[in-house]
């Protein structure tokens, strides 16, 4: 279409790059937002990977330095448990780029017997003990809910200008193809 335009209508040549930025950046939008709702690394790769990816991904865009210790011997999830787990990480690290004022974040992943336990700790203000258990705090309702689905639990601990722990510790049930060496 630009260069069906003749050279004269700069007004029309100028609208048509502005809305092509618009689109160009819609698609990136759109991108960044399939791929935080189900990347393909969780797949194909498996939730230690995912978790890795997504809190590199979160330190890029955030600035947060982000420390990451992944125990060598965890064992691989069930599909469901991995993608509740790997949801309530990117709600735990939204909430602390929306609301932390943290400048750190330390991420753990361990595994003690059944039990896969996934850390997340920040440097900010500590959550308050109200916004834990306010209804209207949708996003901690919903990783208490996903928690809850996959048999797990979880807590949140804040301390006022030291920073927020949030803990999840869910059983670990082994996916047939993981049973089944497959």
């Amino acid at each position: 279409l630009e260069k069906k335009i003749p050279e004269d209508q700069h007004l029309l040549r100028e609208r048509i790059q502005k809305d092509v930025e618009l689109i160009n950046s819609a698609i990136k939008v759109v991108h960044r937002i399939s791929s935080e709702l189900r990347p393909g690394v969780l797949d194909y790769l498996g939730f230690t990977s995912a978790v890795e990816w997504q809190v590199k991904e979160f330190a890029r865009r955030t600035g947060i330095e982000c420390d990451i210790t992944i125990d060598k011997k965890t064992t691989q999830l069930d599909k469901d448990s991995a993608i509740a787990l790997f949801r309530i990480l990117q709600e735990t690290l939204n909430n602390i780029g929306r609301h932390a004022e943290a400048s750190k974040i330390t991420v753990s992943v361990a595994d003690t017997g059944n039990i896969r336990t996934l850390t997340v700790t920040d440097n900010g203000k500590g959550i308050k003990d109200e916004h834990i258990s306010d209804y209207h705090s949708y996003g901690i309702l919903g990783m208490k809910e996903r928690a809850e689905s996959i048999g797990g639990d979880i807590h949140l601990k804040g301390i006022p200008g030291k920073g927020t722990t949030v803990t999840v510790s869910v059983p670990i049930i082994k996916s047939m193809s993981a049973r089944t060496g497959e």
